[in-house]
């Protein structure tokens, strides 16, 4: 991470749809309350899934720089105010359990 950003984030494909995404997003969430933003590709329709499931909203589509330049989408990630301690509890609850 780069401050509020999530500059990369990889799950070993031998490990996909096993909690880590998850438990990493929970981390970032962690080291960031006040927000995040990151940028995937548009066709890695696992990971937009992910996010949109956390709360991220897509907020730019647009072209990566090169040598990718490839379709990407722009995610932000705001905590609902309402609802944060009671998330953030259970969050940490989840981590706890590894899962």
């Amino acid at each position: 991470m780069k401050g509020s950003y999530i500059d990369r984030m990889f799950v070993d494909p031998s490990q996909c749809r096993k909690g880590w995404g998850t438990r990493l997003i929970i981390f970032a969430k962690s080291l960031s309350p006040n927000g995040l933003e990151l940028h995937t590709h548009q066709g890695t329709r696992a990971a937009r899934r992910l996010y949109e499931k956390h709360g991220f909203k897509a907020v730019h589509f647009g072209t990566s720089p090169p040598p990718e330049s490839a379709p990407d989408v722009e995610y932000h990630w705001k905590p609902d105010n309402k609802v944060l301690q009671t998330d953030r509890a259970s969050q940490l609850s989840q981590l706890q359990r590894g899962g």
